[in-house]
């Protein structure tokens, strides 16, 4: 079926105004529990994904108002006793909430509209200031659903 013009062009303006960006993870076998416990915080566990080389930029900019272009990206470790299927895709589901979230996030913020420059610019630095925090409540999230 044929989408309407108008709407492919909508969805290409917020693919504009948003972009997330992940790179391939890097898995890390590991057998030490001062490993585990430093990156995973137990040395119980068989594995964890960490958040690492997180990367925003946020700016502003008008079409028919002013708004808020958010660009994120990072690059996920996983750390694994053993790098079975069953424990990197369980780590890689973690990446993939995180990423989801992150999407959703900067999709709210992008769709905000201010009056002026001035307004928008307030906004985004509050923005950069709590995109950090706001990645780590979406691991917190995605570490209590998975259990």
């Amino acid at each position: 079926m044929r989408r309407p013009i108008v709407k492919i062009m909508a969805s290409a303006l917020l693919y504009l105004s948003l972009l997330v960006t992940v790179a391939a993870p890097r898995i890390i076998p590991t057998v030490s529990p001062v490993v585990l416990r430093q990156r995973c915080g137990s040395a119980e566990v068989e594995g964890c994904m960490a958040v690492t080389r997180l990367a925003f930029d946020c700016e502003c900019v008008r079409d028919d108002a002013w708004h808020i272009e958010v660009r994120a990206s990072f690059v996920p470790e996983i750390f694994v006793r053993l790098p079975t299927h069953r424990l990197v895709a369980h780590e890689l589901g973690h990446v993939s909430d995180i990423r989801e979230q992150l999407e959703r996030h900067a999709s709210a913020i992008a769709e905000r509209r201010f009056a002026s420059r001035d307004d928008c610019e307030r906004e985004r630095a509050g923005v950069m200031q709590s995109l950090p925090s706001a990645v780590k409540g979406f691991a917190e999230i995605s570490q209590r659903e998975r259990r």
